[in-house]
């Protein structure tokens, strides 16, 4: 295969690190840490890491601020030494370093891609032969090392051996004599993507017994979420047995999942690293420092927040690879997306392919979910009529008789339940066992807190609030959970902040017409006339024909919270009728 257009360098992964313009001229890092530096770029998706990897990798038991000047004199003397590449080589910016992969041919790339056969039994050489770093403070670059090794060992191992004859990009074999010996024979077959999770055993230093059961829980909360959400299978290979993952496509994990641990001092780090199954690539990675052992506990926010956030990575790295004709996997993820871009074709799709899923499965995580899907026809009708279910307490019973006590069917058909129904002590107890189910789950805590703002527990429905957004604040429902913040600010009588966190749900979806009636109102009573009138045309153009009386009754007597005068004086206020 012949490139669209020259390469502007040659990159030998395989044996000793090489780096070549394309005319031949040596441009291989000269120190052994940034030959390392640069075999990182050169091996991760894209080309790019961020600088907080780079520095953890080599320089992660150093003070921040003295890894972070290292990192910028090995990444300027790096810059140099590749300038015969070109200006762009090596992009550099504040959160991260990027290799322009796209201007270079790379041996490793190559082979993956059938560009160049691979060579006949044995003669295959290292991958980046001879750098080894060593020390105690380069223990992730050994541990990243170890798994690029393996998954390309794995990748020869798995070639399928066929006639076959590629053809060399013109540059390479101006500069890489083919020898008989090195006939083109094999063609590469990758294993085809795989559905499911697997959970590696913990590694890492000062892990006592009590510490890795910690680090298991968390392992264990993740992997729960994900079949919940994306109905990913979970495979457990934490027997400490070697396993091969070679099982036949569409069986087994797609992804591996581990925990590398670092203690320092009384501090715990724990590293969540997620790394592609048949390639053996490392992904991508989180962390978080915890003060303690003891804090490393699943129900402590910040492990917590952790867990969250690797839920939200993974559910959009799962669903791209998976096989979506399997739509009844996936429908708890899809259709929770599909309800909250708020339109009304995106509702009914939503209602069509939770039908469809419980129909094949019989999972009653779907029963949950239509249950909360009424409530979105309900709240964001905008005056259009709408179909009230009134099997939402009898599904919510179904569900619970067949055994649904994970935390999203317990928060959907909880919520469900206290916005649709008069049945506020089940949806109530229902809200409590999500949280406690599912403490790294951000809807969880939102619903228990729009429950408890209701029936006047604001000092409680504040700190689930807050809670929730700690937990969701790089989901994408985050405008969901500013609306709730709020509502419970206007509720205890916090104008200012009513504003604002409506503002802000505003700025992601400028039409959910819950915060537009808070920032509405929180204007009008503050005395704010022409901001609140600018907000009530924003009202009026949506539904010409709201009112008031309909929109506060209609919306919030359901939950049976009674009518909330004060948010209906302020939408009068601000010139609505």
């Amino acid at each position: 295969m012949t490139p669209e257009r020259s390469p502007g360098g040659l990159v030998y992964l395989l044996g000793p690190l090489r780096v070549q313009t394309a005319d031949g001229r040596d441009c291989t890092p000269a120190g052994v840490l940034r030959k390392a530096l640069f075999a990182v770029l050169a091996l991760s998706e894209r080309g790019s890491r961020s600088r907080v990897t780079l520095q953890d990798m080599f320089w992660g038991a150093h003070p921040g601020a003295r890894a972070a000047g290292s990192l910028r004199t090995a990444l300027s003397t790096l810059k140099s030494e590749l300038a015969p590449l070109g200006d762009d080589i090596l992009r550099i910016d504040p959160q991260s370093v990027s290799l322009n992969c796209a201007a270079l041919w790379i041996d490793t790339v190559a082979y993956r891609n059938q560009e160049v056969p691979l060579p006949g039994s044995g003669r295959m050489p290292d991958l980046l032969e001879g750098i080894d770093l060593g020390g105690a403070d380069r223990e992730v670059f050994e541990d990243w090392l170890r798994v690029e090794r393996s998954a390309w060992d794995d990748f020869v191992d798995q070639a399928e051996t066929v006639p076959v004859r590629p053809k060399l990009p013109a540059e390479v074999t101006k500069h890489h004599v083919i020898t008989p010996d090195q006939e083109p024979r094999v063609q590469v077959k990758l294993p085809e993507a795989r559905i499911g999770l697997g959970l590696l055993m913990v590694v890492g230093d000062g892990i006592t017994p009590n510490l890795e059961q910690q680090c298991d829980d968390v392992l264990d909360a993740i992997g729960a979420s994900a079949r919940e959400l994306c109905g990913a299978d979970i495979y457990d290979y934490r027997d400490g047995i070697r396993h091969g993952f070679t099982d036949p496509a569409g069986r087994g994990a797609a992804h591996l999942l581990q925990l590398h641990v670092r203690t320092q001092g009384e501090s715990v780090r724990l590293t969540l690293k997620v790394i592609e199954t048949a390639t053996r690539r490392s992904l991508w990675d989180q962390r978080v420092v915890c003060d303690s052992a003891e804090m490393v506990e699943v129900h402590e926010p910040k492990v917590a927040e952790f867990i969250s956030r690797a839920i939200e990575q993974l559910a959009v790295s799962i669903l791209p690879n998976a096989d979506l004709s399997r739509s009844a996997l996936h429908a708890p993820y899809q259709s929770l997306n599909m309800m909250f871009t708020l339109s009304p074709d995106a509702l009914e799709r939503a209602g069509l392919l939770l039908q469809s899923a419980w129909d094949e499965t019989g999972d009653p995580v779907h029963l949950g979910l239509l249950c909360y899907l009424e409530t979105f026809h309900v709240g964001e009708s905008w005056g259009h009529a709408v179909a009230r279910s009134a099997d939402v307490t009898a599904l919510t019973r179904e569900g619970l008789n067949a055994g649904a006590f994970n935390g999203l069917f317990l928060t959907t058909a909880g919520y469900a339940l206290f916005y649709l129904t008069d049945e506020n002590e089940l949806a109530g107890d229902l809200l409590t066992r999500a949280v406690e189910v599912a403490p790294a789950q951000a809807l969880a805590w939102d619903h228990l807190a729009l429950f408890q703002n209701a029936r006047g527990n604001h000092a409680a429905a504040r700190l689930a609030a807050g809670r929730a957004m700690a937990l969701g604040r790089f989901s994408p429902l985050r405008y969901a959970y500013d609306t709730t913040l709020s509502m419970v600010a206007h509720a205890e009588g916090d104008l200012d902040a009513a504003v604002q966190y409506g503002r802000r749900a505003l700025a992601r979806k400028p039409e959910f017409s819950a915060a537009l009636r808070y920032v509405t109102a929180g204007l009008g009573l503050m005395g704010r006339r022409a901001e609140a009138e600018q907000m009530a045309q924003r009202i009026l153009r949506l539904d010409p024909d709201f009112t008031t009386l309909r929109s506060t009754q209609g919306l919030l007597k359901l939950a049976n919270a009674g009518v909330p005068e004060e948010l209906r004086k302020g939408l009068i206020m601000a010139g609505l009728p």
